[in-house]
């Protein structure tokens, strides 16, 4: 979580803080919450206005859904337009317009604290993701979340608990689908575009030996020798992955590796320009017919954003 100092105006003097941040000495976070005027990420001003909302609200409360998947760590597609938040009282109607709140039952067993933040737990924020959000903003939550230690077991004993919710059939099923091995929001929103064609017997991080050694493709089917590799431009700009990042030496890496995988196994490569429907066609065209002919659109996935 983000350390930046935050000011806040019941705290201190009110008039000061507006003019320092009319000056562009602070930034404003929230209403009545402030900090220093550095540089910051749309995701740590996220956790900033979390951090603000739990030292300004004087209710008992708990962060969850969106907000609880950002003070997690966990990658999202997008970042909430607002704070989410679990109090068991109804707000009056000056309630702040940046803030989302839920009444919905919470047990003391799916709480915990994140640098001194109560937020739902790991299991628990990827159910309420999973009923609340677009099935693939959920999927690329749950994914993370496994990568970060999720027993997807308790995620669905829980879910079993609200099985009366509008959505459960396809929260059950983004959660049976999560897979820690895809490593960014792109692959998982390949992944979920496949998964919604209906391609069968995908595997994230398919081991490929090569003359160069074993290296593992984001997807693939290895029973047809099929992989499949969500080509992100990021990671050849120098400097974007650290200071000692090469993009150029990047670049020569990669096309090292990925000739070696294509000597032994069909490489498809995607792009985040790709349209949803020409992946799928150019992953199926190496299906079998019979496999082709039996594909069907899965109705508890509508169409990724």
């Amino acid at each position: 979580m983000t350390s930046s100092e935050i000011f806040l105006a019941r705290e201190g003097d009110r008039d000061r803080l507006r003019r320092s941040a009319e000056a562009g000495e602070l930034v404003r976070v929230r209403r009545g919450a402030y900090t220093g005027p550095a540089s910051l990420r749309p995701r740590d001003l996220l956790l900033l206005r979390i951090r603000a909302l739990h030292r300004q609200l004087r209710a008992e409360h708990v962060f969850s859904h969106k907000s609880a998947a950002a003070l997690h760590g966990l990658p999202m597609w997008t970042l909430p337009e607002r704070v989410d938040v679990i109090q068991q009282y109804r707000a009056g109607g000056k309630s702040s317009a940046d803030i989302a709140r839920h009444r919905i039952p919470l047990p003391f067993d799916d709480v915990v604290t994140i640098a001194g933040v109560p937020v739902t737990n790991l299991a628990r924020t990827v159910v309420d993701c999973a009923l609340a959000l677009h099935p693939m903003e959920a999927l690329v939550i749950a994914d993370a979340a496994v990568r970060a230690g999720l027993d997807v077991d308790e995620a669905a004993k829980l879910l079993g608990v609200r099985r009366n919710r509008r959505g459960t059939a396809a929260a059950r099923h983004v959660i049976s689908s999560a897979d820690g091995g895809a490593q960014s929001v792109w692959e998982s929103r390949t992944r979920y575009i496949l998964l919604r064609a209906g391609v069968p017997d995908l595997v994230t991080q398919m081991p490929v030996p090569t003359r160069l050694g074993t290296f593992h493709t984001d997807l693939g089917i290895p029973g047809l020798r099929l992989a499949i590799e969500f080509d992100g431009k990021i990671k050849y700009r120098t400097g974007a992955l650290g200071a000692e990042h090469d993009g150029a030496d990047e670049l020569f890496r990669e096309k090292r590796r990925g000739d070696a995988i294509a000597e032994v196994v069909t490489m498809v490569r995607t792009t985040a320009a790709d349209q949803p429907a020409a992946l799928v066609d150019r992953v199926t065209r190496h299906l079998p017919p019979e496999m082709r002919a039996s594909l069907r659109i899965d109705r508890r996935m509508p169409p990724p954003l």
